[in-house]
């Protein structure tokens, strides 16, 4: 299991006390909406009450213009065709703005392009379709504030354009009607993190004769999705609209909306977290694997048959994409084992043949939170092309690092956590030098992959009243995450499997007297490396779990450590040891003398060799030596014939005779002062 620096968030315990007594709020949560940063009056007044956060669409510049050319268009009947895109966000704003404009009564069709074979935003051929089939008026959602080319051609072919769109503005609008974009200059929002989604309600709400309200009862849903899809902020008016879609979602969800749901299982109360993990995944699927037009003849569905069929599909979709996702990451596993190098890069660049586009930016991701660092992967095509895929950790800009390698790329865009790129395949290695270049000349230290803990606690606080406080963060997501507590220093009782193929862990802890259940996912019994007796911390979310007609509280560990965790240390260890395999020069204790070495051996001998990778190794081992003395004395022990190492396993050997660790070849060239080399 890959470590993780926990850093536990602070707050005024004075302000939280005065918070709580003010809001009639629970202790807790009053200090949790502090250690977020909501200290004044005002601040938690909107955070607890969002629907008061709403503001007038006209505040965006260009809206009523947008508002007027689109309401011309109704009164003619000139043909409208509402342009999307194939993402979450990208469907739910083209379902929410055609079905406005039909219910309307205007002549509108709409287009979303092909991921694989138009690729994203506007593109000629596609408005060449739509010139033929007689439109006059091109609207753009989540998409557009970057085609100034196709922008051009538009009107050479005698159509205008709209549009609307959430991205990063560039240097030069395009030419259109209008323009809406909550990036621009000269907007006067108090709210700008919205998404394509939110930008097309807004566009409706400014069209609409009537109160915001009526339209957000009737499109919340889709609002909730996309929003929650497409990772903005969930705070502000973005955490308005979702409370608002959620009560709809629970209340009187589209037919579409509404099979899908039952098709991913989903429970009688839905939260953010399952609109991000079960609605989402499977509308974004249908891009991934097929076409975006499947998920969006879902949400436009009115009939129960049609809505069924097609939530079927979704699922056979993502199930799909789950599989791709598997086998490109076991793909890729094995190449890392076979050739490491990559891993000791401060980037990790994979590539591969057959990597399929749609699902390279989730295997990114998987792969960040497997290995630490900021990740690209590449699908390299029989063309000699490549196109990739980044993701980032926290405090690694991922787009100045993409940007600083454009002279080898063919095209690339993102921002600071995410990036995409299109290379020659010949360039892959240059790409793969320059990124890490840049990344130790701007990053001498790499950050670290953090986990945020909003308070240590002690178990007994662990309620179901404290669970349905907590409700009133809801929803949460990207910037208002759920609750996490730190538990420290639990004595572990048991540890037993979990589901069906036991891939999930039943823990039982407990510290003065209190003993606690914790589920976590994605661990097999077998991978959990601490044992009935060992002490440990735990990363916890709590929730409540209705079943059979009483309400349990439920605690999902989101992460598992030894207690007695130094972060700053281990990661300080660790960064000096990779400074002296790179350069050969050691001015921290990297030399294990023979104490060390006999300590190293004798625990794996207790413990009948180990199965838990060199950290977990280092932790057990405790406060004895450091990390490079760690993996120093493992290598003198492999050399010596003491050890057999494999991936993660060690396992005991028998040598041929007797063993003299200080003639070692490693231990030779640290005496000696040669360098270890990488």
């Amino acid at each position: 299991m890959l470590h993780k620096k926990w850093v536990i968030r602070q707050a005024d315990k004075e302000a939280a006390s005065a918070i709580s007594e003010q809001f009639n709020i629970d202790p807790f949560l009053a200090f949790l909406l502090v250690s977020r940063g909501l200290t004044d009056d005002l601040a938690v007044q909107e955070f607890l009450h969002p629907g008061q956060a709403l503001c007038a669409p006209e505040g965006f510049a260009d809206m009523e213009a947008a508002a007027a050319r689109l309401q011309q268009a109704l009164d003619s009947g000139e043909r409208i065709c509402v342009y999307g895109d194939y993402d979450c966000d990208g469907v739910t704003a083209t379902a929410l703005l055609y079905s406005f404009l039909e219910a309307m009564g205007g002549n509108v069709i709409y287009y979303i392009p092909d991921r694989e074979t138009e690729g994203y935003g506007l593109n000629k051929g596609a408005i060449d379709t739509l010139a033929a089939k007689g439109t006059g008026l091109i609207v753009t959602v989540d998409n557009g504030i970057s085609s100034v080319d196709e922008a051009e051609y538009i009107y050479r072919l005698g159509m205008q354009l709209v549009v609307t769109d959430h991205h990063q503005v560039g240097e030069q609008l395009p030419r259109a009607e209008a323009v809406v974009n909550p990036h621009r200059t000269d907007n006067q929002l108090p709210f700008t993190d919205f998404c394509g989604v939110g930008v097309a309600f807004k566009l409706a709400c400014c069209l609409y004769d009537g109160e915001p309200a009526e339209l957000l009862e009737q499109f919340g849903d889709l609002v909730a999705i996309g929003t929650v899809g497409d990772l903005v902020p969930l705070v502000g008016e973005n955490r308005a609209l979702v409370q608002a879609g959620l009560r709809t979602l629970q209340a009187e969800p589209r037919p579409g909306v509404y099979a899908l749901l039952q098709a991913a299982g989903a429970g009688e109360e839905l939260s953010g977290t399952d609109v991000a993990f079960k609605l989402c995944p499977r509308i974004n699927a249908a891009g991934r694997m097929d076409s975006a037009l499947r998920a969006l003849e879902l949400l436009l569905a009115e009939d129960e048959e049609t809505a069924a069929a097609r939530a079927r599909q979704l699922c056979d979709d993502n199930a799909l994409r789950q599989e791709l996702e598997r086998k490109i990451i076991d793909d890729i596993t094995a190449k890392l084992a076979a050739d490491p190098t990559p891993l000791r890069q401060r980037v990790l660049v994979v590539a591969g043949a057959d990597y399929h586009p749609g699902v390279i930016g989730i295997v990114a991701s998987h792969l960040v939170e497997r290995y630490g660092k900021p990740t690209v992967v590449l699908d390299m095509k029989a063309d000699g092309t490549a196109c990739g895929s980044a993701r980032s950790i926290e405090g690694f800009d991922l787009y100045r690092a993409v940007s600083a390698c454009s002279h080898v790329l063919t095209r690339f865009g993102g921002h600071p956590m995410a990036a995409g790129m299109g290379l020659a395949v010949a360039d892959i290695p240059v790409f793969a030098q320059a990124i890490n270049a840049y990344a130790e000349k701007e990053y001498p230290r790499m950050p670290a992959l953090q986990l945020h803990l909003d308070c240590k606690l002690s178990p007994a606080y662990l309620t179901l009243d404290l669970a349905e406080s907590l409700q009133l963060l809801e929803p949460c997501g990207t910037d208002n995450p759920a609750a996490l507590f730190g538990l420290f220093h639990l004595q572990l009782v048991s540890v037993s499997p979990l589901g069906a193929e036991g891939k999930h862990l039943r823990l039982e802890a407990e510290k003065k007297g209190r003993r606690l259940r914790i589920v976590q996912f994605g661990v097999k019994p077998e991978d959990f490396p601490y044992v009935p007796g060992d002490f440990i911390d735990c990363a916890v979310q709590i929730s409540k779990n209705p079943y059979k007609g009483k309400v349990y509280l439920s605690v999902r560990a989101a992460d598992v450590r030894r207690s007695g965790t130094d972060d700053d240390r281990y990661f300080n260890e660790l960064y000096d040891y990779r400074a002296f395999l790179q350069n050969g020069t050691h001015q921290y204790p990297v030399y294990p003398d023979r104490q060390v070495c006999a300590a190293v051996y004798r625990f794996l001998k207790s413990r009948g060799g180990w199965d838990f990778g060199t950290e977990e190794l280092y932790f057990a081992l405790q406060k004895g030596a450091t990390y490079g003395q760690v993996l120093v004395a493992l290598k003198a022990l492999h050399q010596a014939g003491l050890i057999r190492r494999g991936k993660s396993q060690i396992r005991l050997a028998q040598p041929a005779g007797k063993v003299d660790l200080e003639a070692t070849p490693i231990l030779r060239k640290l005496r000696e002062g040669a360098s270890l080399g990488k």
